[in-house]
């Protein structure tokens, strides 16, 4: 299991519709398409904090994948993952970052990324074990979808997401009753996720 403290951010590789695909080990070209903040437990704790993830698209083949970075943290220190991951990406050093970053604007910002592979519970997974630097001869660009995979929205406090990206409907199963507290917990979300919301840190 990967350990927050490690530079290595696992995901499931999906294609659209949301069917799990598996990327070859190498290095992609691909886009920032969004950064999302949701609750995550603290390490050895019930308690929960909001941390943020940075998603990416990488087009292979005529297939859209998305992947996702493991949680970080709004710490940026010459120790932190944040600053090694950003630092990676964007080549900017302490100097420069430790003043504050609006992660918003990396939204549709090209990257290089290191994709790896991993099992578990029977099933293969990738991983992005590095972000670095895209090349200035890069010609990669956002390919619009209507169907990324739903469960990137999932739990999510609030999002920015690239223009041009909708997700997968998803379809209640038939036997589910839907109730009004339900509706509202719905309704709520909606509120929560919405992409106009500023991301809170």
């Amino acid at each position: 299991m990967a350990n927050e403290n490690d530079l290595l951010f696992t995901a499931a590789a999906t294609a659209n519709g949301g069917e799990f695909e598996i990327l070859e080990p190498s290095v992609y070209e691909g886009v920032c398409v969004g950064v999302t903040v949701k609750n995550f437990r603290k390490f050895q704790s019930d308690e929960l904090e909001p941390k943020f993830q940075f998603v990416f698209q990488i087009a292979d083949n005529g297939t859209n994948h998305y992947l996702r970075t493991l949680p970080f943290r709004n710490v940026i220190n010459e120790k932190s993952n944040l600053f090694l991951f950003l630092s990676n990406w964007t080549g900017a050093g302490l100097d420069k970052l430790s003043g504050g970053v609006d992660l918003k604007k990396l939204v549709g910002q090209k990257a290089q990324i290191v994709v790896g592979e991993t099992e578990r519970d029977n099933k293969k997974y990738n991983t992005i074990t590095n972000v670095i630097k895209a090349k200035k001869s890069s010609t990669v660009e956002f390919v619009k979808d209507d169907k990324a995979p739903a469960y990137l929205t999932k739990d999510l406090l609030t999002a920015k997401w690239i223009d041009g990206l909708s997700f997968a409907e998803v379809k209640p199963q038939a036997d589910v009753k839907i109730t009004d507290e339900d509706l509202i917990k719905a309704a709520e979300a909606v509120k929560n996720t919405n992409m106009e919301d500023p991301l809170p840190f």
